[in-house]
């Protein structure tokens, strides 16, 4: 009996990059991934990338990119245990969907707004009761000095 060796995740990577003979450079420049990244796939050293939340979506565009059919990737991706997004984030989330009282109203600005015009049209008649008036001439006073003012001047 002789035993089937199954290639690792960055071994079928490598090989299928090797078959196409392509570069790490060719596809770091090609994916926008850094070389260091795809070395460490290729090398199952996945913990050395840096932006551990992105790999498993690190991991399918390269195998995309290589050709390489989604069961197959699905598959490896299982076996690798990575932390969901939410183990790696070192702060606390807080799901507003569970906590809706945490949440603002999502009509809260549109009724501050109509609460600020109705102060301002309140306190409007208010200021202008309140502002001084000595300075103002009313049209009973504008009409008597236009009678006195006489039309050629004297």
């Amino acid at each position: 009996m002789t035993e089937t060796v199954q290639n690792s995740f960055g071994e079928i990577l490598r090989n299928k990059r090797e078959e196409l003979r392509m570069e790490i450079a060719e596809v770091s420049s090609h994916l926008r991934i850094k070389p260091n990244d795809i070395a460490a796939i290729e090398n199952d050293e996945i913990i050395k990338i840096t932006t551990h939340i992105y790999i498993p979506g690190l991991l399918r565009s390269y195998a995309k990119f290589l050709r390489i059919d989604e069961k197959i990737i699905e598959e490896q991706i299982k076996f690798l245990q990575l932390k969901s997004n939410v183990d790696n984030k070192k702060h606390l989330l807080v799901n507003l969907g569970e906590g809706d009282h945490l949440a603002p109203n999502k009509n809260f600005s549109f009724h501050a707004l109509i609460i600020l015009f109705a102060l301002i049209l309140l306190l409007f008649p208010i200021y202008n009761q309140c502002e001084d008036k000595s300075d103002f001439i009313t049209n009973s006073d504008l009409i008597s000095k236009l009678k006195n003012v006489s039309l050629d001047g004297r």
